[in-house]
């Protein structure tokens, strides 16, 4: 017997009202690797106000800044 896993994507959001952040996990499957681009908005779960998404810039291992 061996032990088995899944694999999973943990997506995190910072709302554009409040300020506060979240995570959403996800099971990457072949038929949506464009997750989470096919969510056109998402609601805050702290203060439900409702936005579009997009991706924030990637870190910058050498300067030390997004």
């Amino acid at each position: 017997m061996s032990h088995k896993y899944t694999g999973e994507s943990i997506f995190s959001f910072t709302c554009s009202k409040c300020g506060k952040w979240w995570s959403y996990a996800h099971e990457l499957r072949k038929h949506d690797l464009k997750w989470p681009d096919v969510f056109e908005k998402m609601y805050c779960p702290h203060c439900g106000f409702r936005d579009v998404i997009e991706g924030k810039k990637k870190w910058d291992s050498g300067g030390g800044t997004w």
